[in-house]
């Protein structure tokens, strides 16, 4: 019935179109608000490691299916309670994949909860989150202003193909992927308490400390604080303008079997002109206690954005991606891409695809790249 990857993923999605055209909002008698949100984000991918090829269909791990629940109440015009439930579906993703393994197309587990919190928010003193969640850090060194992010962002290369190993020089498997070597040092989601203060000319200040609380293959008591100052503004000029800039601390306690210490600075921007045209950057650095050398990566992102269609907006960008140290002292990776996405607003639809290539090099032994194309697209409702 299907004649290739990309007419089998429109196939699957056509019955979610209308779906994604829903606002789902309620307000109680008491003056509780509901929302019902979420998004669905398939994808297929074709990796190539220089050997094989490997043709797969999965959820786009640059932004994971999901549903959402969020409730809130005005208690006074000073705070406002809220609560927040959010999953991922659990379907399997593209970063699970590799050259010999291929989940089943779904195991939803309790890791695939992404956040369960209460938030108390004030317009004078903050906003306070305790619960799983996002760290202050989470999602600092990924702004992105480009429109292309499902597809065209090699700073995280580990989403699109990051189960994949590379090859060594000979054609065999190394035992090093593409997410060992490739990717920023954003935070993620744990348990964990959380203040962000009031926002004051387009700065605010975040901190957060927390730990691991939903997996369940692990005995690690790692601890992670993270501290993120955050800037955000449209000028009259129609000109946008986001950057943020974190350190991330994750504490492993004395009396672990395996005790270490790993800290992390790192930072991004997006600039936006009123002609369409974006611009990015990120770099990040990381220092491991008792490894001897010190990681780091640099990455650089020019995009157009525009309306040629009278459906919604048309985005296309390429990116560069450069790191160092990342398993070994004078080890570098390096990564590039491009990807065009188009909106179309009656559906709250995105329609996306991309290409990556993916290179690692050690001083005493090469490995042949590792190129992926992905298909993707997104329903929000």
């Amino acid at each position: 019935m299907f004649r290739g990857p990309i007419s089998a993923l429109a196939f699957l999605t056509m019955p979610l179109a209308p779906l994604a055209a829903a606002e789902i909002t309620e307000r109680d008698h008491t003056g509780t608000s509901f929302e019902l949100y979420g998004h669905v984000s398939p994808a297929v991918t074709s990796v190539d490691d220089g050997v094989a090829r490997k043709n797969s269909f999965a959820d786009n791990s640059h932004s994971k299916s999901r549903i959402g629940f969020r409730a809130f109440r005005d208690l006074d015009s000073d705070y406002r309670l809220g609560f927040r439930f959010e999953t991922a579906l659990g379907f399997r993703t593209t970063e699970d994949i590799s050259q010999d393994d291929t989940p089943p197309l779904m195991d939803l587990s309790q890791e695939d909860i992404r956040r369960v919190d209460l938030q108390l928010r004030t317009p004078r003193y903050g906003t306070v989150f305790v619960g799983q969640g996002s760290m202050s850090s989470d999602g600092v060194g990924q702004i992105d202003l480009s429109g292309t992010r499902l597809v065209n962002d090699v700073s995280s290369s580990g989403d699109a193909a990051g189960g994949f190993f590379f090859r060594n020089a000979d054609g065999t498997l190394s035992d090093i992927t593409v997410s060992d070597v490739l990717g920023d040092f954003d935070a993620s989601r744990r348990g964990r308490i959380r203040y962000d203060t009031p926002e004051f000319a387009g700065f605010i200040l975040s901190a957060s400390y927390g730990k691991e609380i939903l997996e369940t293959d692990t005995d690690e008591e790692d601890f992670y604080t993270g501290v993120a100052l955050a800037y955000s503004k449209v000028f009259d000029n129609e000109v946008e303008f986001a950057a943020g800039i974190a350190f991330n601390r994750r504490d492993r306690r004395p009396d672990d079997d395996d005790p270490f210490t790993r800290d992390d600075i790192y930072g991004s921007a997006s600039l936006r002109l009123k002609s369409g045209f974006s611009l990015g950057l990120a770099l990040g650095h990381r220092d491991t206690e008792g490894v001897g050398f010190t990681s780091r990566y640099h990455y650089l992102k020019a995009g157009y954005e525009t309306h040629w269609f009278g459906f919604g907006a048309t985005a296309v960008s390429i990116d560069y991606f450069y790191g160092s140290d990342y398993i070994e002292d004078g080890d570098n990776s390096r990564a590039w891409g491009f990807g065009i996405a188009q909106r179309v607003d009656a559906i709250h639809g995105e329609f996306s695809v991309g290409f990556l290539s993916n290179r690692y090099e050690q001083q005493l032994a090469s490995f042949k790249p590792v190129n992926a194309v992905i298909a993707a697209v997104r329903f929000d409702f």
